[in-house]
């Protein structure tokens, strides 16, 4: 199982570089910025913005893949980015502990 106390800013370094690697590769020229947070919740949280070149990718499938399978990659546990609604081009990306919460 995952410890999520454990993960620190290089998790999310190393999956910016593997995400960005990949988006690159395709074509996306990504741009991005992350933050850490903690503010009034219980737990530290990352906040991600990404962005993708829409000359290349006329719907955001494609991209979320990729992103998804960074992530899983990197937290190397499958099945942790939740689809809010991809139709809002919005994807929540969880932590293995988080999924049976």
């Amino acid at each position: 199982m995952f410890d999520y106390e454990v993960m620190n800013n290089l998790v999310l370094v190393q999956f910016c570089h593997e995400m960005y690697r990949q988006l690159a590769a395709k074509g996306f020229d990504p741009a991005y910025f992350w933050v850490r947070e903690r503010d009034t919740s219980l737990h530290n949280h990352f906040h991600l913005a990404i962005w993708v070149n829409g000359s290349v990718t006329q719907h955001p499938q494609r991209s979320i893949e990729i992103i998804k399978g960074a992530w899983d990659k990197c937290v190397r546990a499958p099945g942790c980015v939740h689809f809010a609604n991809a139709y809002e081009h919005a994807v929540m990306l969880r932590r293995p502990g988080d999924i049976a919460k």
